[in-house]
Order: C-alpha cells, then structure tokens, then sequence
C-alpha cells in the first residue's frame, strides 16, 4: 500500500483548525485524482496469458479519512500476494530474477502534479471562505 500522509502540527485552536482545513482539503485533492490514478494502474497493470485470475482486475483505491491518507490497493488475497511481486520484481525458483514492472507507483507519479493542483485549488477554495 502506497499512502499519502498529512503532517500534524502544533497545538492550539488556530493550529488544529489549519490543520483540519488542510487535512480536508487534501483528502479531496486526492479523492479527487484517485479514480484516475487508479484507472491508469490498471490499464498498466501486466496480464499474463496463462492465468485466470487478473490482477487488473482487482486495482482499485480507498481514503482513509480518520488517518488522513489516500492509496491504490490490489483486492483480494491472490492480488495482495501477488502485486508487490509484479511492482518490484522476484527470483523465481530456478533462481531467475524477473525485474519489477511498476504499474501502480509509475501512476502515483504520473498524476502527482495533478494532485498538487487540487490541493492548491481546495485549500484556496477553503481559505477563502473562511
């Protein structure tokens, strides 16, 4: 799982409330660019001819607003075991390495500026008003 984390920061009212207003505004920077990142992992994601199961099937991604991060997930318990193997690489048993194929972290980078430009449109958005 590849997150995305909010700093905290000092106390007090006025530090918890740029705190929250920053929190929420990059939780929606992120729910906004997620669908997307999440699509072009999947669309990146490589299919193996001999398999049934499809780890392309199983990309998607999650918020979790309590803790304050986005991610791109693999469902499912042959996905979660399989995906780092196809995202960093592996050995296999006769001792050939099979180089990584990034899929989901080349789509977090791909859309990293996008996600840039939304936290700076939420968060002036929210100033704003407030």
């Amino acid at each position: 799982m590849i997150k995305v984390e909010i700093i905290k920061s000092g106390r007090g009212w006025m530090d918890r409330f740029h705190q929250s207003t920053i929190r929420q505004a990059t939780l929606d920077a992120l729910r906004d660019e997620l669908p997307r990142m999440a699509e072009d992992a999947r669309r990146n994601t490589p299919v193996s001819p001999r398999s049934k199961e499809h780890l392309r099937d199983t990309v998607g991604y999650g918020i979790d607003r309590e803790k304050g991060y986005g991610y791109l997930k693999a469902g499912g318990t042959f996905a979660v075991w399989y995906a780092h193997l196809i995202e960093r690489g592996f050995t296999d048993r006769a001792g050939r390495f099979h180089r990584g194929r990034r899929f989901m972290g080349r789509a977090i980078e791909d859309h990293s500026q996008d996600v840039l430009v939304g936290l700076r449109r939420h968060l002036e958005r929210r100033l704003s008003h407030g």
